[in-house]
């Protein structure tokens, strides 16, 4: 299951995607994006919760200003979600960084 914010479903082209928002950034950071992974414990949720709870958390962690990218799969004996997302933001071209590293990170 996939769900994107901002991008293409497609992955190449969500990659342009990504990488025409970069274009507006500062330029001084050399990450271009970041990921991460959430798992669930075997039978604990659907492959439709786990992309609702991640849904929920990007839309916590990032506050609707990255393009990110969810995948959710069972190649394992649990779901788990693959969740990439664009290191700059939006609306500004700052990186998450920039916005989000000064010490007083609240999710």
């Amino acid at each position: 299951m996939i769900h994107t914010f901002g991008c293409n479903k497609n992955p190449v082209q969500a990659s342009k995607n990504f990488t025409q928002i970069r274009r507006m950034g500062t330029g001084k950071n050399e990450i271009l994006s970041q990921h991460f992974i959430q798992s669930f414990s075997p039978d604990e949720v659907t492959q439709e919760k786990a992309l609702k709870i991640g849904i929920e958390l990007c839309d916590k962690f990032l506050k609707g200003e990255y393009q990110y990218y969810l995948a959710v799969h069972k190649d394992k004996e649990h779901i788990h979600l693959h969740c990439i997302f664009n290191n700059v933001n939006m609306f500004d071209g700052r990186t998450v960084e920039t916005h989000e590293n000064q010490g007083k990170i609240t999710l």
